[in-house]
């Protein structure tokens, strides 16, 4: 088994992380100091005023607002062949003519995860600090070089951000050097030019994260940024346990010999599955070796990648039989292993029931399914049907290693009465 190596990956979120903290006080001055400059009162009549929408005089917005708009507009940086625009939905305009730095930042940010409360600029996460730097006219005075720096590291960022599971989160030490530079000539660039905001030369620190062993502080700073979080943990959980994993199969060949040769036989078969489904599947099914008869405490385990499709068959499982026993997703208790937690729910069900979408299923999801049918096979239970994998529409997706299994239609009437059904069978 091959160690996952997101050191390089965790040091350049890191980096990035450090840059736009050291960056605020020198955002919020740049701020301040253009709100000084204008002069645009409060909305005056918020109850009724349509400017959330957009502020303009057709729409009967007030004159505070349109002006507003105005302001906001003219302080964004439209570079040549670009299309930039403020985001005027993340604003809330009776809070502009209190001079309020912070409603003005929302403006230049594109997205703003909804329910989330911004007190201060530090509350705002590390892209969309980069994105006031960039758009907010005032903070590089149309200074080009700067701009294309901040958009370097912006691109840096993202590219980090959106790497998909089958990259490993890897990052070369070559990557991970010229990140660092475009890195530090960003802070160095800001640092010259603002002397009275951005308040010390970061270089000793940034030469700090490339070379101290990375904190669980740092790998958790890093994982907020990561578009597949969840997939991530399930990963870290893996690398973490790789050397009690590789004990495991040695003790458990030792004591289970006949089982555990069965299992790193299907799991070496399951060409179709990826590889962070066949590594998590050879450790879980281990421990399901270990683990045969442990009580049934839950009737359905359901698993998807659609939350609201989990929740809709738990609400009508209960409407026919309320005192039935699911659990989902949502009971995976905070701050524990996600595939300890998984490894628990399928030995502790009756039946494990994995609902498939149109698109490409999650690697956890698929997990689910294969331990499934390992724990059917260690059990000598693979005619009993513990495993019912559901099509939640007409166009899912099936995994190939489950189309000699019987299929349930999400979509049709009855799915509540026939899974019911199935516990007695």
């Amino acid at each position: 088994m091959v160690d996952i190596d997101m050191d390089n990956f965790i040091r350049c979120h890191a980096a990035i992380q450090v840059l736009c903290d050291n960056a605020v006080p020198c955002i919020l001055d740049t701020l301040n100091q253009w709100h000084l400059e204008i002069q645009t009162p409060s909305c005056t009549n918020p109850s009724k005023c349509p400017s959330k929408k957009k502020p303009t005089k057709t729409n009967g917005s007030c004159e505070a607002c349109v002006k507003w708009g105005v302001d906001l507009m003219g302080a964004l940086y439209v570079p040549p062949k670009s299309n930039y625009s403020i985001s005027w939905k993340n604003v809330n305009p009776t809070l502009l003519g209190n001079r309020n730095p912070v409603e003005s930042a929302k403006a230049f940010v594109l997205h703003l995860p909804e329910g989330e409360v911004y007190t201060n600029l530090g509350d705002f996460d590390a892209a969309s600090l980069l994105m006031i730097m960039k758009k907010f006219n005032d903070f590089h005075k149309g200074d080009r070089e700067c701009h294309d720096l901040i958009d370097k590291v912006c691109d840096i960022r993202n590219k980090l951000s959106h790497m998909k599971i089958k990259d490993k989160l890897y990052v070369d030490s070559d990557t991970m050097e010229d990140h660092f530079k475009e890195i530090i000539a960003l802070a160095n660039d800001i640092r010259i030019k603002r002397p009275g905001h951005f308040r010390k030369d970061l270089t000793s620190e940034f030469n700090d994260i490339k070379s101290n062993p990375i904190t669980s502080n740092m790998k958790s700073e890093a994982l907020k940024q990561f578009s597949e979080a969840k997939k991530c943990a399930i990963l870290l959980n893996m690398q973490e346990d790789q050397r009690e994993t590789n004990q495991r199969l040695e003790e458990s060949m030792n004591i289970y010999g006949e089982k555990t040769n069965r299992i790193l036989e299907i799991v070496e078969k399951s060409n179709n599955l990826s590889a962070e489904t066949q590594r998590g599947l050879t450790r879980l099914s281990l421990e399901n070796v270990e683990n045969e008869n442990v009580a049934k405490g839950y009737d359905f385990y359901i698993i998807s990648n659609h939350v609201k499709w989990e929740d809709e068959v738990v609400k009508g499982l209960k409407l026919i039989q309320p005192e039935v026993k699911c659990v989902t997703r949502k009971d995976i208790v905070l701050g524990k292993l996600v595939l300890k937690s998984m490894m628990e729910f399928i030995l502790k069900s009756k039946k494990v029931v994995v609902g498939f979408v149109p698109e490409s299923t999650s690697d956890d999801v698929e997990l689910v399914a294969a331990t499934a049918i390992q724990t059917m096979l260690a059990n000598k239970t693979l005619d009993k049907g513990n495993l019912i994998p559901v099509k939640i529409t007409s166009d899912s997706v099936m995994p190939l290693f489950l189309q000699s299994f019987q299929m349930f239609n999400g979509w049709e009437e009855g799915l509540s009465q026939k899974l019911l059904q199935s516990l007695s069978e």
